[in-house]
């Protein structure tokens, strides 16, 4: 992306963010159809982009990325993009503009190694005007009406993965507190959720679940599903933890998107969650990004370059803030650091690139987690039929009053294997011993 594009998402943010007054309502429903910037089918897919392949140096060395697009993959991801238009208006139209295409080309195309995704265009707001609860909610509604569209004509029963960044992250955590959270069908079908750079998930301080979501948990272990990360992340170079006028982390500040006030910061911590923990990589970052798009000039061959082993993170917590603390792995330098220091700011961090810095952890980790979502499901699967064929037995027990041998055997055998059944799934749901879906 180009300079000004870069500093849009930073910089206006930071302006804007104590203006923000609190959400009053979800009322201002949009009318338009959906415009999709990325969907399976469409010409011009900047999801799909098709040049995934590129260099990976590490300190041992350098070597290619091979990665490519997944011929037939058998799990979707729903992802919606930051604050990236340009447009003057309060809120942004339905085009399907450069600066669009150009962040999902960074953030969200290499998802289609392992998922088809989804994108909807939404009328984002774009700081140039004060944002107003209409202005926000216009924003939000357009994701929520690019999401039931997605669940009505493109999902057909099958798992998602909803990934978005900054604005993007504030609108689907709205979603998934006033939609996911609350109808166990919607939330059986997703694998998890990635909302990074908005601090709109929240918790009870040292807990996983409980704060705006009451039944999706943090994701804590690597193959957990149905569960929530999100992050903000900070440079740490010389040990100084984070500055003192950080923006993210802090639940008094960010994009907040909810009706109503903030949560008591006496009780309540932005959610941190380390994808880097998660994927079994003691906490090494492997930046991934498309360097050429980055800077306005996509459609190189090869552009992606990634960077295992130089970065190490760790979710850190002070008395009001909880944060991904970024630092170098001590002896190596992985020439990032122009880069580094170009997106970064003391009060937002690395806010750009929350995505891109633990992008080839990310991939990964929701190819495990959706494996484990499948065994899952067909755990579930299999507790209906015993629960169905249980039931049967009662009612035709209780026709025999009961004197039947065979039929009470029958009654007793299904007893227990719906028993083991609920168990068995319900450990593959909450492998981190959480409880289990309502």
């Amino acid at each position: 992306m180009s300079l000004r594009r870069l500093f849009i998402p930073v910089l206006g943010f930071l302006v804007a963010a104590a203006l923000q007054p609190a959400v009053a309502g979800a009322g201002a429903a949009a009318s338009e159809s959906t415009v999709w910037l990325c969907k399976p089918g469409i010409s011009d897919n900047p999801c799909l982009d098709g040049s995934l392949g590129g260099t990976r140096s590490s300190p041992s060395g350098t070597s290619s990325l091979g990665y490519r697009a997944a011929p037939d993959p058998s799990f979707d991801c729903f992802y919606v993009y930051p604050t990236q238009s340009e447009q003057t208006t309060a809120n942004a139209d339905l085009s399907r503009d450069e600066e669009l295409k150009l962040v999902a080309i960074n953030q969200a195309s290499q998802f289609s190694r392992v998922c088809d995704v989804y994108s909807p265009v939404y009328r984002q707001y774009t700081f140039a005007e004060p944002v107003t609860d209409q202005v926000r909610d216009i924003a939000y509604e357009g994701v929520l009406a690019g999401f039931r569209e997605y669940l009505s004509k493109y999902n057909k029963g099958r798992s998602f993965v909803l990934i978005g960044h900054s604005q993007g992250a504030s609108h689907l955590s709205r979603l998934l507190a006033q939609v996911v959270d609350r109808r166990s069908g919607i939330r059986d079908r997703m694998i998890s959720a990635i909302v990074p750079g908005s601090n709109n998930i929240y918790v009870p301080k040292g807990k996983s679940v409980g704060g705006n979501l009451s039944k999706i948990p943090a994701c804590r272990i690597g193959d957990q599903i149905g569960c929530v990360m999100a992050w903000s992340i900070y440079f740490d170079r010389a040990g100084s933890g984070l500055p003192p006028n950080a923006t993210f982390g802090r639940l008094s500040t960010g994009y907040w998107v909810y009706p109503g006030g903030r949560p008591d910061p006496s009780r309540f911590e932005v959610l941190c969650t380390n994808p880097a923990e998660l994927t079994g990589d003691a906490g090494l970052m492997t930046p991934l990004a498309n360097l050429a798009a980055f800077y306005g000039s996509p459609g190189v061959s090869n552009p992606w370059n990634a960077y295992p082993g130089f970065y190490r993170g760790e979710c850190l917590t002070g008395p009001d803030a909880s944060w991904l603390n970024m630092s170098e792995v001590p002896g190596y330098n992985s020439g990032l650091d122009s880069l580094l220091d170009l997106i970064g700011s003391e009060a937002g961090g690395l806010h750009t690139g929350d995505i891109n810095l633990v992008l080839d952890n990310l991939v990964p980790l929701v190819t495990a987690q959706a494996v484990h979502h499948a065994r899952w499901r067909k755990l579930d699967l299999r507790l209906d039929g015993l629960v169905r064929q249980l039931a049967r037995a009662r009612k035709a027990s209780a026709r025999a009053g009961g004197a039947n041998p065979a039929l009470k055997r029958r009654v007793a055998s299904l007893e227990k294997k719906v028993k083991l059944a609920k168990a068995a799934a319900k450990a593959a749901y909450r492998p981190s011993g959480g409880s289990s879906t309502g």
